[in-house]
Order: C-alpha cells, then sequence, then structure tokens
C-alpha cells in the first residue's frame, strides 16, 4: 500500500512508552537512511544506530550532521553477529531499541531478537517489527498460495498437496507478486511467542499495525478511501481480526533482570 505511514503507526507504539517509562536512550536497529531520526530527536531521546549497510550508515550519519547530532553514534553492525554489536553507542544501558525490517531478513529469529535484547538496559524494552503470514490469507495472490502449501497443509500427502495445489492456483493471482519474490520472512503472529520463549525476554506481547481495510489487489478502485479507511483502522482496539487485516506485527519484549 504505497504512502501508507505504516511506521508511523508502529511507532506510537514506541513513543508511547518513551513517554510512560521515561525513556532517555534509543537504538535504532537497521536504521537505514535515517528517516526515524527526527522522530526519535523530536520526542526528546538520545539516538544511536547501526546498520549493515555502508551507504545507510553513511546517510543516517549526514542526517545526524544536519540536525546537530553526532554522527558517531551511527555505526555498522549486523543484528546476527553479537560481536558486532559490542561498539554501538548505549549497547547494553539503552533504554529502548527499535527495528524495523531487520527480522524478516534473517534467518535465525530467536538469535537477532536475542542479539538486540542485549542492546537494552535490564527493564529495558525492545520493540522489533515482523511481517504477518497470517495476512497471507486475505491477500489471493501467491502469498496465499504458499502459506496454504507450506503452513497449513505441510503435512498433507502428495496426491492431496498436488490437488490443493492445482485447486488453489484456479482462485489467487499468482502472478503477484511478480517473480522473484521479494527475499523476507513471514513470521505467525499466533506462534512467534512460542519461538521467543528461551531468550530472557519478559512481558512478551504481540501488537500488529499496518492494517487493510480490504483485500490489497481492491485498493487501486479507491485508493485514496482505502487509505484513509486504512489509516482509521490503526485507532482501533487490537483483536483477532487485527491479525489478519494488519500486513506485520511488532513484538513488544523486556529484557529480564538475569539476561
Amino acid at each position: 500500500m504505497n504512502d501508507y505511514p505504516a511506521n508511523a503507526a508502529a511507532f506510537r507504539y514506541v513513543l508511547n512508552t518513551a513517554a510512560s517509562t521515561g525513556a532517555g536512550t534509543i537504538i535504532e536497529a537497521g536504521i537505514g537512511a535515517g528517516a526515524a531520526i527526527d522522530t526519535w530527536h523530536g520526542a526528546g531521546l538520545e539516538i544511536s544506530g547501526f546498520d549493515l549497510n555502508d551507504a545507510c550508515v553513511e546517510q543516517s550519519q549526514q542526517r545526524m550532521v544536519a540536525i546537530g547530532l553526532d554522527p558517531a553514534a551511527v555505526s555498522q553492525a549486523d543484528a546476527r553477529d553479537a560481536d558486532s554489536l559490542v561498539g554501538v553507542r548505549f549497547a547494553g544501558t539503552a533504554d529502548l531499541c527499535v527495528a524495523m525490517g531487520v527480522a524478516p531478513h534473517c534467518d535465525d529469529t530467536a538469535l537477532v531478537v536475542g542479539n538486540l535484547l542485549s542492546l537494552v538496559r535490564p527493564g529495558g524494552t525492545v520493540f522489533i517489527e515482523f511481517r504477518n503470514s497470517l495476512f497471507s490469507l486475505f491477500t489471493f495472490n501467491r502469498y496465499t498460495y504458499d502459506f496454504m502449501m507450506d503452513e497449513l497443509y505441510l503435512e498433507a500427502t502428495p496426491d492431496l498437496r498436488e490437488n490443493m495445489s492445482q485447486a488453489i492456483a484456479k482462485h489467487v493471482s499468482m502472478e503477484i507478486p511478480a517473480r522473484p519474490a521479494p527475499q523476507s520472512q513471514f513470521h505467525n503472529p499466533l506462534a512467534i511467542l512460542e519461538e521467543l520463549a528461551g531468550i530472557g525476554a519478559t512481558d512478551l506481547d504481540v501488537i500488529p499495525f499496518h492494517y487493510h481495510a480490504a483485500i490489497p489487489m481492491t485498493a487501486d478502485l479507491d485508493r485514496q478511501g482505502f487509505m484513509e479507511a486504512s489509516w482509521e483502522l490503526e485507532s482501533r482496539q487490537v483483536d483477532w481480526r487485527s491479525l489478519f487485516l494488519c500486513s506485520a506485527f511488532l513484538v513488544q519484549a523486556t529484557r529480564g533482570s538475569g539476561r
């Protein structure tokens, strides 16, 4: 959904936590070009960040300079490599850490979330974005096919799988997304907390965001109405419908005292 302020929806939860806990420092993992730097600075937070991509690090450093902040607070590091995170400013002492677009590109989810959790102090909070696999049931495209074949009916017999493959392919848009598909991982919000149970976090919570008020393929029929209705849903009380209507979710986790 083009031009949808999805990150703004997610950041509201981060900013509310910052305000309610009196947080003073934040680390942004996968800081990219620094689009959120102004948001964190405007909230009165001291900012640190890192990215695997050198060009992104440079862009974020330039943004830091532009608003009068220390560019050295942004560095090159890899969320999958705990050793590389040691040099990140505020590592182990930050009040907050936020990671948008990091977990979907990492194979070992628990490892990455554990590494991010180590960046905050005991009692500090981490917000990690995940792509919602359940939303695939709502898209009626190749993601729907993949979810049903690879997740729901993974253990079906070969004959049944072949029959289902043909049947499902007739009723979804198999050409969307165009191949090759974006190389990113989907996660199930109903299973993610169990997956992360051993990382030493407390108060694990799932927060769906990036609502779609109608089937995505119908968005262009009334894009303005679609955008407005979808954004309005961001203020609704989260319930079971949110797990299907949202294309993404945050996991909010608090670092335990024993970690």
